[in-house]
């Protein structure tokens, strides 16, 4: 049985090495072309980043399912909301989401060679928190790229990984560019991504997982109450396709009868 398992992570350490180079030498590969794509045609450059996102999962072992595309209109602009689980949950949803998606990342990151370099020309939003009045002018560039630009917002208000599915708090400051933008939010639950590559790990694990979208939520306003609101609102449609509310169950079950 130990010999068993350890050949069962030799395997895995081999496959999640291969995973890496792979992604790697796509990053080089897939950049460069994304890069002078873009210089004409930012739409043609997100298809490429679509077929990075695919081919990234495949050689990962991943095979992601979508749900409830249909009550999107492709047309339409929308912020879409998820729950995070895994440095996958950005591959997964590119390769699934019929959108030019882009995500917020520190300015520091669209420094990196190649990598930085090409979400930078595909329109990736950058925030500059060096001061209070540099972040301002980041956020209101942000709202207005939102507004014009063909593009869709993601943003993960729990601000990091969940390391065992439990959806965490959802900050309510992740609520205001998609009020202030005056968007229509769109609930996303991401399930099983995290057993493929969880938190604090490098190990991949081939596996499926599953994208659901729900239909989306308009709200009106951007005060305090209105952004609380929204993350409340959000998030029960979320947890409620997770197993959030189950293992929350468990756990109290388990306390009352300890």
């Amino acid at each position: 049985m130990d010999k068993q398992n350890h050949n069962i992570d030799a395997g895995s350490r081999v496959h999640s090495l291969l995973f890496i180079i792979r992604a790697l030498l796509s990053i080089f590969l897939y950049s460069i072309p994304t890069m002078l794509v873009s210089i004409f045609s930012r739409n043609t450059g997100h298809c490429i980043a679509r077929a990075w996102s695919r081919r990234l999962l495949r050689a990962g072992c991943a095979e992601i399912n979508v749900a409830g595309l249909e009550s999107l209109d492709t047309s339409r602009r929308y912020v879409f909301i998820a729950n995070h689980q895994s440095h996958l949950d950005i591959p997964a949803l590119m390769s699934t989401l019929p959108f030019n998606l882009v995500f917020i990342a520190k300015k520091e990151l669209f420094r990196f060679p190649f990598f930085g370099w090409g979400i930078s020309m595909l329109g990736h939003i950058s925030i500059d928190r060096s001061s209070a009045r540099k972040a301002r002018e980041s956020f209101t560039n942000a709202v207005s790229r939102l507004k014009k630009e063909d593009i869709a917002l993601v943003i993960f208000p729990e601000g990091t990984r969940s390391p065992d599915g439990i959806v965490g708090t959802f900050k309510r400051g992740s609520f205001a560019l998609p009020l202030e933008a005056g968007l229509p939010i769109v609930p996303v639950t991401i399930r099983g991504t995290r057993n493929i590559l969880p938190k604090k790990s490098y190990l991949i694990h081939p596996g499926k997982a599953t994208i659901t979208v729900h239909e989306p939520v308009t709200v009106n306003g951007a005060s305090a109450v209105d952004k609380e609101n929204a993350a409340t609102r959000v998030r029960e449609i979320i947890v409620r396709n997770t197993e959030t509310e189950q293992i929350e169950k468990d756990r109290l079950l388990s306390k009352k009868f300890k």
